[in-house]
């Protein structure tokens, strides 16, 4: 997408939108809210939501890797997100997702 936007592990935006959901009372992060909160600071992929919870909290995806892309695209159905393929030169399409009438 646009060059200038750093990496989604790297980009502390992102990393403050879901850190308090990720270090919620109870331990057991929310992770549609947390998704989210990631897609309302910018489009992101899958990969690139996995990648930013995991550099906020650790192991926060450990043994669930499975479970991100099936909860996107239930969000998806929902209506609690918007996914849109992304082609960019030289590279594969790629599904990001923001909030419902973003970009």
């Amino acid at each position: 997408m646009e060059g200038t936007l750093p990496p989604a592990a790297a980009d502390p935006a992102l990393l403050a939108a879901v850190d308090p959901l990720l270090r919620g009372a109870d331990g057991a992060p929310d992770m549609g809210a947390v998704l989210v909160a990631l897609a309302a600071v910018r489009p992101l992929s899958g990969r690139e939501m996995a990648r930013a919870v995991e550099a906020a909290a650790p192991g926060a995806l450990e043994g669930r890797e499975g479970y991100l892309y099936p909860l996107l695209a239930e969000m998806e159905r929902e209506g609690l997100l918007e996914g849109r393929w992304v082609e960019e030169p030289g590279a594969r399409p790629r599904r990001v997702y923001a909030p419902p009438g973003a970009e």
